[in-house]
């Protein structure tokens, strides 16, 4: 199967609104980058005319370009590779996709494969987040991620040393995403729950939240 690579240029603040829009109309992986993200769908399902309805909804609240192409079956899994590269922050955490060798050199290594999730440490705020992470004690603390995405932050909070992680999002396939990242860590204490706010209902206070 052929794929359509939709190529948008958009503000962070947009960015989020933009994936969960483009999920419903059938996009299915997402990697972000420093100019905004790239989704991708099976040539097939996309519709030129859902995208642009998507996109002038969102006109003159930042600036927002976007542009598609097509990219056939032999060249998807080269493209993929090339546009999402790996990522060291602060010379300690290494941040890669499974097709990715493992760096020399890093004290924290994850494994994350985005799909439709956003959070690869290459938009600056998940990779700040991740360097706060670092100067926060989490050795036997119960740790939040509330909004989890691909569930990196909770995965580096186990590496830190949590006893208790809970990663929560709104979206199924959020939800399925950071569930499957975290058993690709060979994760132990995390746990992924569908929802907002109103699944905490009992539970203990956290110690961190993120």
């Amino acid at each position: 199967m052929d794929y359509v690579e939709l190529r948008v240029q958009a503000p962070h603040e947009l960015a989020d609104m933009l994936v969960a829009e483009l999920g419903e109309v059938g996009f299915d992986t997402f990697e972000d980058n420093d100019e905004g993200f790239c989704a991708y769908i099976g040539e097939g399902d996309f519709d030129h005319d859902a995208v642009a309805e998507i996109m002038s909804r969102y006109e003159g609240i930042g600036e927002l370009s976007y542009s598609d192409r097509v990219i056939t079956r032999q060249n998807w899994n080269s493209e993929w590779e090339k546009n999402f590269q790996p990522l060291i922050i602060a010379d300690r955490v290494s941040v890669r996709a499974p097709f990715h060798p493992k760096p020399e050199g890093v004290e924290y290594d994850l494994e994350i494969m985005p799909r439709m999730s956003f959070g690869t440490g290459h938009h600056e705020t998940t990779a700040l987040m991740i360097e706060n992470q670092l100067d926060i004690d989490h050795h036997g603390k119960r740790v939040l991620d509330m909004g989890c995405g691909t569930g990196i932050l909770a995965i580096m909070a186990e590496q830190l040393g949590a006893r208790q992680v809970l990663a929560v999002d709104v979206e199924p396939w959020t939800v399925e995403n950071a569930a499957d990242n975290a058993a690709e860590n060979h994760c132990r204490t995390i746990e992924c729950r569908l929802g907002g706010v109103e699944v905490l209902a009992g539970e203990e206070p956290f110690d961190l939240i993120l």
